[in-house]
């Protein structure tokens, strides 16, 4: 897979399922929002995950909170996709 053009924001990022997907996008060029209520395992996380574009951005928020969703997004350029797997 080539998303050396893509913009993508994980949510849930800091462990399981979303680390993967974003380990995944990351390892093949996406430049990475990593989203995700844990800000100390996001931080961890952010730091492990490295992609060739050299884009990964930790982005410590409560999805659930509206207001503070308007803020997630990078200021990279268009999302490339968007992937949502928030923990219980």
């Amino acid at each position: 897979m080539d998303a050396s053009d893509a913009v993508a924001i994980v949510t849930g990022a800091a462990q399981g399922i979303g680390l993967a997907i974003a380990r995944t996008l990351a390892g093949a060029g996406a430049r990475v929002a990593m989203v995700d209520v844990l800000e100390h395992e996001l931080q961890a996380a952010a730091e492990e995950v490295s992609g060739p574009a050299g884009g990964v951005l930790a982005i410590g928020v409560d999805i659930t909170d509206a207001d503070a969703v308007g803020d997630i997004a990078p200021s990279w350029g268009r999302r490339g996709c968007w992937s949502t797997t928030p923990g219980a």
